[in-house]
């Protein structure tokens, strides 16, 4: 098989620990916001049924309740896909890896298209069904790709860009040329 180098050679592929971190972030993320999207639903449930004054009989009926229940699911849904695949392709790295200084991108340096960052998203499963082996794979890959990375052709790098609670110099104002010495 042929291996396929980035195309700048000063590009750090990013490990384990870095990596890991980013997702716990980014599992918390998806959590809060699958939580606030809940409790949002329900607050509109309550008001629109005057916290069960009106239709009493309706909220609490079976057909309800699986409504419900479907549409927690598919908000969960949404967002746990959504999320990722939606960030890997339109910035090349979710918030967690924004915070790590970690950047998604194909293996050219070009950002995921969907159907990659799809490919990857499934990838992630793949890499966690025999006991998570598919995420320890970067410590002993060459190029630190997990199996979701070598699945889409993706790689997982150091961000170049400043990031959060990093020092930006700050421009020197320019002082001004006095004409009178």
């Amino acid at each position: 098989m042929e291996k396929v180098a980035l195309r700048t050679s000063h590009t750090t592929h990013a490990g384990f620990a870095s990596r890991a971190v980013a997702f716990v972030v980014d599992i918390l993320v998806m959590s809060v916001t699958i939580l606030v999207a809940i409790a949002l639903v329900q607050a509109l449930l309550g008001f629109f049924t005057l916290y069960g004054l009106v239709g009493q009989r309706v909220t609490q009926s079976s057909p309800f309740g699986a409504i419900i229940a479907g549409m927690t699911a598919l908000i969960g849904a949404a967002i746990a896909i959504g999320y990722p695949v939606g960030c890997w392709v339109l910035f090349g790295q979710t918030l967690g890896k924004f915070l790590m200084g970690l950047r998604v991108t194909r293996m050219d340096g070009s950002l995921l298209t969907i159907r990659y960052a799809l490919l990857r998203y499934v990838g992630y499963w793949l890499s966690a069904l025999p006991l998570g082996l598919g995420f320890f794979w970067v410590l002993v890959d060459d190029q630190r790709q997990t199996w979701h990375d070598k699945l889409a052709g993706s790689c997982v790098t150091y961000s170049s860009k400043p990031l959060v609670g990093e020092r930006r110099q700050r421009k020197q104002p320019k002082q001004r040329e006095s004409w009178i010495t």
